[in-house]
């Protein structure tokens, strides 16, 4: 696939404020100002979630780099590129097995272990395990709240930012 590099791709500025979604959201202040790319795994045809999780992340401040779909090797030379301190994948063609385990290779060979790399979509119970054991730092399943990844996203960005600081 041919894509032009990630500033010729679409980013979204972060807000000036917080909207009176994620207001309620404690905690969303350490994303300010930091970035994520976010990105739907293969072939994977749905975007309506990824778009919303763009969304979410840009409205608690972040400034968000959306790939659209694809592939490991993209997501992580946009990575390397952008340098975000989250990369969040939209997976609902069930893909997820075979992509996040190459993508996080990919990631820890290129030296970028330290970002943290949460998946949404419909994602069994059963495959959790799997996929935390893998490396992957957070899953939500299809319908989860918002303020819920957003808080989960602070969450892993607070804590990492912490083990730097140690």
């Amino acid at each position: 696939m041919n894509r032009p590099p990630v500033e010729e791709r679409a980013s979204v500025p972060p807000t000036a404020s917080y909207s009176s979604r994620i207001a309620g959201v404690g905690s969303v202040s350490v994303l300010r100002g930091r970035r994520a790319v976010i990105a739907k795994l293969g072939l994977d045809p749905h975007w309506q979630g990824a778009l919303d999780f763009a969304r979410n992340l840009r409205d608690a401040g972040m400034e968000v780099i959306y790939l659209g779909q694809a592939t490991a090797d993209e997501v992580v030379a946009a990575t390397r590129q952008s340098k975000p301190v989250v990369v969040a994948l939209s997976s609902l063609a069930g893909t997820h097995l075979k992509e996040c385990p190459v993508m996080l290779a990919g990631l820890r060979g290129a030296g970028l272990d330290d970002v943290a790399v949460v998946l949404d979509g419909r994602v069994p119970a059963a495959h959790v395990p799997r996929l935390t054991a893998l490396g992957i730092d957070a899953v939500f399943s299809s319908g989860s709240a918002f303020t819920d990844k957003v808080r989960r996203v602070a969450e892993l960005v607070g804590s990492a930012r912490r083990e730097l600081l140690e």
